[in-house]
């Protein structure tokens, strides 16, 4: 739930220095979760390994968000630079047709987005 709530506040920061803290906020919580999630030596991660568990359903939210964000600012990919657990993780739920079907994210998309090279501030 912090790292939805990190999420939001970064798409919704007006200063350079809010976004910034949030970003690295999400950055140190995908370190976290990049050093508890098992090494499955397959295409297929989930975060208990090779089965789809309630709590992959509690982070498909948050990783369609994200896709969306790199859609739109493709630097966001950064967040998952040096992370490859995490990033198959990432492929493996968005790839999961009970998961790519879902379009909704209405916090962002009502959003009226200012992006630069360097900031992003939704308002």
């Amino acid at each position: 739930s912090s790292l939805l709530a990190d999420q939001y506040m970064l798409c919704v920061s007006k200063e350079e220095k809010d976004y910034l803290k949030y970003r690295e906020s999400i950055k140190n919580k995908f370190v976290q979760l990049e050093n508890i999630l098992p090494d499955t030596n397959s295409d297929i991660q989930y975060f208990a390994g090779f089965t789809f568990h309630l709590v992959d359903t509690a982070f498909a939210p948050f990783f369609g968000r994200i896709k969306y964000l790199i859609d739109v600012k493709p630097d966001f990919l950064d967040l998952y630079k040096g992370l490859p657990k995490l990033e198959k993780w990432v492929k493996t739920l968005l790839n999961k047709t009970s998961v790519s079907n879902v379009r909704a994210i209405p916090e962002i998309l009502y959003c009226k987005f200012h992006i630069t090279d360097e900031f992003w501030a939704c308002y």
